[in-house]
């Protein structure tokens, strides 16, 4: 009688393994090569873009996302902002009405590597359509400074073809304009969105949104790994805060491969440590010059010139603000394809 109890026993805990293996799949932990794009298999849903390159071939564009699940930065009171959660709603808004296709990179301490919370976490971004990558924190690196610098290297990723463009921007970017890379129609090879807002205020150039090929990204970067690149660009780095060595790098390398200019008295020269040109340069065949209607808007700030094409949050806001962004902007896209106004 014991012996059958067991048996009957042993045979329930077997049923319920295998139910929640169905219904609990567990994400498959991607690392890519720190030396080199993996060749393992993907089979994420993705949604290309139209965009012709000069050959007249349709080539995707991919905007390249980072977040760190592990821990938030404590740079500007951040620490407290739910970037998980803004890249969730973030991704689902570019799914919605736009054909660009997304990569997310997202950064996790070892200790995470078999977290529950991280698989789902991933499979949800799976779920909306993202390509996901699984990156370990690397030993003399925050987590935070990794996730921003993770970005520029999507050029790496084995689907993600040389003729391709890489669109870099913030997981707390709400699109709003789901026609905003209009311009990337053009035959430009470096598209900074918010040039002349970065002109006029005398900084570095935004991450959101950056444009280039992916070779292009290789050849004005450099190098292959954050790594690299913080070790290789120790001077120019040394005066700028951590938070800024994202846009403080790009900005350096974009004036250095010429393909970009800014006037040869912008305080930008000086901050990457480069020699200004003392002569009017035209970048018009090379550089798109984003005007002011690539500004973000806020709470603080609900209207643009033509329409506001981004929404931005400030670090104090919560999960509600978020939600309420995602579903006025996600209302307003289903009844028309003009930029959006949140109230």
């Amino acid at each position: 009688m014991v012996g059958r109890k067991l048996k009957l026993i042993l045979t329930i805990c077997f049923l319920l393994v295998c139910v929640y293996l169905v219904w609990n799949p567990q994400p498959k932990l991607f690392v890519p090569n720190r030396g080199g794009s993996s060749n393992a298999k993907r089979t994420e849903i993705s949604f290309g873009s139209s965009v012709l390159n000069e050959g007249g071939n349709a080539r995707n564009t991919w905007v390249s996302l980072s977040v760190c699940w592990s821990k938030n930065t404590e740079f500007l009171h951040k620490q407290h902002f739910p970037y998980k959660l803004a890249t969730k709603l973030n991704t689902r808004l570019w799914h919605m009405k736009t054909f660009v296709s997304t990569v997310v990179f997202v950064i996790y301490d070892v200790k995470d590597k078999f977290n529950v919370e991280l698989r789902r976490y991933v499979l949800d971004l799976q779920h909306i359509g993202n390509k996901v990558i699984l990156v370990p924190t690397l030993p003399n690196m925050s987590c935070s400074l990794q996730s921003q610098l993770q970005r520029l290297f999507a050029f790496k990723q084995d689907f993600i073809r040389s003729t391709d463009l890489v669109v870099t921007s913030d997981v707390d970017a709400f699109v709003m304009d789901f026609n905003i890379f209009k311009p990337l129609e053009e035959n430009y090879r470096v598209w900074i969105f918010q040039y002349k807002r970065f002109v006029q205020s005398g900084g570095t150039m935004p991450m959101t949104f950056i444009a280039m090929t992916a070779d292009d990204w290789k050849n004005v970067i450099g190098v292959n790994s954050p790594t690299d690149l913080v070790s290789a660009n120790g001077n120019l780095l040394k005066s700028a805060s951590q938070w800024f060595y994202d846009q403080t790098f790009i900005s350096y390398a974009n004036l250095k491969s010429k393909l970009c200019f800014v006037p040869w008295i912008h305080p930008l020269w000086k901050i990457v440590k480069l020699d200004p040109l003392r002569y009017d340069f035209n970048d018009s065949g090379t550089c798109f010059h984003g005007g002011l209607k690539y500004h973000d808007c806020t709470y603080m700030r609900t209207h643009q010139p033509g329409g506001c094409t981004w929404w931005h949050f400030y670090p104090h806001e919560r999960s509600d603000s978020l939600y309420k962004a995602f579903y006025r902007i996600s209302e307003l896209a289903n009844k028309t394809s003009s930029p959006a106004v949140v109230d």
